[in-house]
């Protein structure tokens, strides 16, 4: 409560809504580059997400 009156009404600590914004961004991505960083944000999500 008091994060989301310091830092917003969208602050959160809870990193699996940008991880999955990330993820949806990215699955149109083709470039060696998107492809890499694709596979680093679903380990994250596997890490932090899917518990």
């Amino acid at each position: 409560m008091i994060g989301q009156l310091l830092g917003g009404p969208n602050y959160t600590t809870d990193p699996c809504p940008e991880i999955r914004d990330n993820l949806a961004g990215l699955m149109t991505d083709g470039s060696k580059a998107g492809r890499r960083t694709l596979e680093q944000q679903l380990e994250l999500d596997r890490r932090y997400c899917r518990q």
